[in-house]
């Protein structure tokens, strides 16, 4: 049974630390990571965790004290990880209960886990000061998320289907909002858990309102054509604004 406790463990430490890391490191070079399912990835993590926490109770097992005191910080990040996903999708409010619950059980469960079992004490003290300041940083992520929502007005697969284009609405109520055309690349690499995949290309970037009378045409696998009728802010008329792919960071 100890043993079990140990694999599950390092299972769980390497869960929470593959979203964060890869994430945020593999934007560096121009990728991205995604999880086979945002709803499904948490609900993995709260059930191992809650798995983890019962077995050590159960069994008084208090082995592994240097990988408990990571579980705290590392759900934390993994609770970051996900405002940002909220931010800059448009999940079913179902969905995001379901997924917001499973983040709890998973922070609390990893918080009991690294307060109990948690080796050295030095360390442990350093993580509850660290992860009282991220809790403070996903506070303010998620406030101002509730006033932010994204949805995809439009999605235009290229000739060949290598890449697809699409307008995003940005709605932050009275802070007013943002129109976003953002370029996506068909291809990634499966691995099985997650999916890596080449960072999106933000081509335009207007008002909220730029959102009506717009409309996305392919020239061809590098050429993107954006007409929009009538900037509602300017007052201006536009006919086509070309965009060569190769040219945007």
């Amino acid at each position: 049974m100890k043993r079990a406790i140990r694999v599950l463990t390092v299972i769980l430490v390497a869960l929470e630390a593959v979203l964060p890391c890869g994430k945020w490191g593999l934007q560096l070079i121009g990728y991205t990571l995604e999880p086979f399912s945002y709803v499904g990835y948490a609900w993995l993590l709260a059930v191992i965790s809650a798995v983890v926490l019962f077995l050590r109770l159960f069994k008084k097992d208090e082995s592994d004290g240097v990988l408990c005191v990571f579980l705290m910080p590392l759900s934390l990040l993994d609770a970051l990880a996900y405002t940002s996903f909220f931010r800059t999708s448009s999940l079913h409010p179902q969905k995001s209960a379901w997924t917001t619950i499973a983040l709890l059980i998973c922070v609390l469960c990893n918080a009991s886990i690294t307060v109990v079992y948690g080796k050295p004490k030095i360390g442990r003290i350093l993580v509850e000061i660290i992860s009282g300041l991220l809790v403070l940083l996903i506070g303010l992520v998620g406030f101002v998320s509730l006033f932010s929502a994204r949805t995809v007005e439009q999605s235009v697969s290229s000739p060949e289907g290598t890449r697809r284009a699409e307008i995003i609405n940005v709605d932050q109520g009275a802070l007013g909002g943002a129109t976003l055309v953002e370029v996506y690349e068909n291809r990634g690499l499966n691995l099985l858990l997650f999916t890596v995949a080449p960072k999106s290309k933000r081509v335009y970037e207007g008002g909220w309102a730029d959102t009506f009378d717009m409309q996305l045409t392919w020239k061809d696998e590098e050429h993107l054509v954006i007409t929009k009728q009538f900037d509602y802010v300017s007052g201006e008329e536009f006919t086509d604004i070309e965009i060569n792919l190769n040219t945007v960071k």
